[in-house]
């Protein structure tokens, strides 16, 4: 995984924005299939999926540009950001939620496989009498 930079970041939130994208395509397209509260969760899978490969930034923007977009382009009435159904209030809290809380696992998860690796490091390092100066040991003990 690379370092997190200005660089990088702009193209996670370039890349997030395209999935919230084809989500909300897709979402308009099962609308005659299904209610726009069910067709939500497409946004939904977007977020997830953003949040599992870019990130906590690019999930928070992923989740809150779904949720403007979906608001704009599906729910009715469109163009607007006021819902004439409450019940998209309820749907979009719980959408903002879920979001957020994948983006902190994602991120969470990815500190601790790092520092597994990590860890994997050091041990091979004990090992090897040659490398058990690799500093690998002091970084895992300090954030472990």
């Amino acid at each position: 995984m690379r370092p997190p930079g200005p660089e990088n970041l702009r193209q996670g939130w370039a890349r997030a924005l395209l999935v919230v994208g084809v989500c909300t395509g897709v979402s308009e397209l099962l609308l005659p299939h299904m209610a726009p509260s069910t067709a939500v969760t497409v946004c939904l899978l977007g977020v997830v999926y953003v949040a599992l490969r870019l990130g906590e930034p690019s999930a928070l923007l992923a989740v809150v540009a779904s949720i403007l977009a979906f608001d704009l382009l599906v729910v009715a009435p469109r163009w607007s950001l006021v819902p004439l159904d409450p019940q998209y209030h309820f749907s979009f809290l719980v959408l903002l939620i879920v979001g957020v809380l994948i983006g902190r696992l994602a991120a969470r998860t990815r500190l601790q496989t790092a520092l597994a690796e990590a860890a994997g490091r050091c041990g091979a390092a004990w090992r090897w009498p040659t490398l058990r100066n690799c500093g690998w040991c002091a970084c895992v003990a300090s954030n472990g």
